[in-house]
């Protein structure tokens, strides 16, 4: 059984529906019903849940390659932060976080990034330093780990899901 949600695949079970197979004790709880054409899912973990239920195993990775999302101004650098400490507040985390170009400096100690990075970073989460890209912005990262371009790239292509901010 695949369940669809606007014409998508998001779940495609491997041995069974969510409702006949066996489940392991760490996958969340997932009810599916249909009424008609239509999927209700239904999870006892609220959107987390759904999201841990979607997504189980996706093992993201983000490439953020400036200090804000879209234009470089006060508003993107204002969403950069929001969208790590929400990320940081305990949505389903991705694999690993590369940085690469301007989006280096959100490591530094005084970026209003840092809390939220250092505690992905303490969670787990890998986070990954272009070097080169340390080099020319003179950037002395507080958390993550300088690699070079042959890491960064393998860790890119074993990505399961690449996710671009």
């Amino acid at each position: 059984m695949d369940i669809l949600l606007d014409g998508q695949k998001p779940f495609a079970p491997e041995q069974g529906s969510p409702k006949t197979r066996e489940k392991s004790a760490a996958e969340p709880n997932l009810e599916v019903n249909q009424k008609g054409g239509d999927y209700y899912l239904k999870t006892e973990g609220g959107i987390k849940g759904l999201q841990e239920a979607l997504f189980q195993g996706d093992d993201p990775v983000l490439l953020v390659t400036s200090d804000s999302i879209g234009l470089p101004d006060p508003l993107g650098r204002e969403l950069m932060v929001d969208f790590f400490r929400v990320l940081a507040e305990g949505l389903s985390p991705p694999k690993a976080v590369v940085f690469m170009k301007e989006a280096v400096t959100l490591l530094e100690a005084s970026s209003a990034c840092f809390p939220s990075l250092l505690s992905l970073e303490e969670a787990g989460v890998e986070l990954l330093v272009c070097s080169r890209s340390l080099r020319e912005t003179a950037t002395t990262p507080a958390a993550g780990k300088a690699v070079d371009m042959p890491q960064l790239v393998r860790t890119l292509l074993q990505a399961k899901r690449v996710i671009s901010l």
